[in-house]
């Protein structure tokens, strides 16, 4: 693969990462604790906290590990 088509690529799967986690918008946790309410990127990132909307609660580190697990 050329380095633009790795680059190009790498720039799609980070956007499908931040997508799929729903840390695009930021939107909040609806973990039934104290003080969950608040969009937290830290807890985004590592899947500790359950987005009010989202296609994955793994977190972004979870799916970047897929991502190297899988490539080519």
């Amino acid at each position: 693969m050329t380095t633009e088509a790795s680059r190009v690529r790498s720039l799609y799967l980070d956007a499908m990462e931040r997508i799929l986690c729903n840390s695009v918008y930021g939107d909040e946790n609806i973990a039934p604790r104290e003080g969950a309410a608040r969009y937290d990127p830290a807890a985004r990132e590592e899947g500790r906290d359950w987005p009010a909307q989202a296609h994955t609660m793994i977190g972004r580190r979870r799916l970047a590990q897929l991502r190297t697990q899988n490539s080519d």
